[in-house]
């Protein structure tokens, strides 16, 4: 439960400025609304394929499905377009203090 900008950042990992070779999202990508799911890599994976096969081989029927990556999409110009992540952090200050208050 630390993507999709839960913790003020696209991804939890980018708080310590670690580049992963691969990132695995879901549900979050498309909030719930359509069944998605990606594997981001970095250029280092992206170049191994490159010098290898040229492609990532992998088939599967529910592939590339256009509604549910429209959901994604909208999804992610709406975190955008309202700045949801930059906010993360000041809504957190303000949750733990009232938290702090009552226990």
């Amino acid at each position: 439960m630390s993507g999709m900008g839960r913790t003020g950042r696209a991804f939890a990992i980018q708080h310590w400025n670690v580049e992963p070779d691969m990132i695995l999202v879901g549900k979050g990508i498309a909030s719930g609304y359509a069944p998605l799911g990606a594997v981001l890599v970095s250029a280092r994976v992206v170049e191994a394929f490159e010098r290898g096969s040229g492609t990532i081989q992998h088939g599967f029927t529910y592939q590339a499905h256009p509604v549910a990556t429209a959901a994604g999409n909208a999804v992610l110009d709406y975190l955008e377009a309202h700045r949801l992540f930059p906010r993360v952090e000041s809504i957190a200050k303000t949750l733990r203090a009232d938290l702090a208050a009552r226990f």
